[in-house]
């Protein structure tokens, strides 16, 4: 295990550098415990230093939502085969990102795709850009009965309105 997670922080740290985490460097501390648990005796804990000199610590005590969501779908590109069936679910992935970030992660979503069913929720023009079915969703609340109510309305975007729809997000 210890071997495996030399070779895998290794590739982790390549790919989130990619996605402009270029200070970031990714640990995987594996150590032994004194008692066997359902997987075993090792306790793997992920860590990060988001910038030189900074120190390691474990992602969900440092890492932005952004730079969970690079990790994640650095960690996704590198596990994902071509003849395995898999769908990913990425919520929000463009939290806390923008700009030539957010141009990356797009271009890796992509990638991503040609292996796997990625199913993407986002507000940024450039991931939107990359994809194969657009599908816009809207929310109007009305007041009914003295109280109010929040519906979604979900639509699937056409070729002609594709623009449009990326043209809004990007606030043009």
């Amino acid at each position: 295990r210890k071997e495996c997670a030399r070779k895998l922080e290794k590739k982790i740290t390549q790919g989130i550098k990619s996605l402009n985490m270029s200070g970031a460097t990714f640990k995987i501390n594996v150590t032994l415990s004194e008692q066997l648990g359902p997987i075993g005796r090792s306790l793997v804990i992920f860590q990060a230093e988001t910038n030189p000199g900074e120190g390691f610590y474990k992602i969900n005590d440092i890492a932005s939502g952004g730079e969970l969501s690079r990790i994640l779908l650095t960690l996704r590109n590198i596990i994902t085969t071509s003849d395995s069936i898999s769908i990913f679910f990425f919520d929000e992935i463009d939290t806390g990102i923008g700009g030539e970030t957010a141009n990356l992660i797009a271009k890796k979503l992509k990638d991503l795709s040609q292996k796997s069913q990625i199913l993407a929720i986002t507000h940024l023009a450039q991931i939107a850009k990359v994809t194969d079915k657009l599908i816009y969703v809207d929310k109007k609340s009305y007041a009914k009965d003295s109280s109010l109510r929040t519906i979604s309305f979900v639509s699937d975007i056409s070729d002609e309105g594709r623009k449009k729809v990326i043209d809004q997000l990007a606030g043009l």
